[in-house]
């Protein structure tokens, strides 16, 4: 997940998010909890990096319903501030596509500037 981690601050989010994935994968294979949560919340993290905040927020879900049930309570704290930021993410991205339409009567009309979870 370090790699992971390092791969995003220089940049590279495409590299990043598959480092995160295939770590997630080991973390669910070995059923570590702590683990799984620290993996989970990452991948959310890195999805809502990419504006996939559908995904954010499943990832993130996940996150804490395992901290909760095994009483994480650092991790349940991270996974928690990681649905926040996914939860906020939906909203402004909501809030924009109504400022965008609002603003300019060309869009008027048109399907809204999401699509999959995304912002455009």
């Amino acid at each position: 997940m370090h790699l992971s981690l390092n791969l995003w601050r220089q940049g590279l989010l495409s590299s990043a998010h598959a480092c995160a994935r295939e770590g997630r994968g080991i973390a669910e294979q070995r059923q570590h909890s702590n683990s799984r949560v620290w993996a989970l919340y990452v991948t959310g993290s890195m999805s809502a990096a990419k504006d996939d905040w559908t995904d954010a927020i499943t990832l993130c879900t996940a996150a804490l319903e395992i901290a909760e049930r095994h009483g994480l309570k650092a991790r349940w704290a991270m996974a928690k501030s990681g649905l926040g930021i996914a939860l906020v993410g939906v909203m402004s991205c909501s809030a924009n596509v109504v400022y965008t339409k609002r603003s300019n009567d060309s869009h008027i009309g048109q399907e809204p500037a999401t699509q999959g979870g995304r912002c455009r």
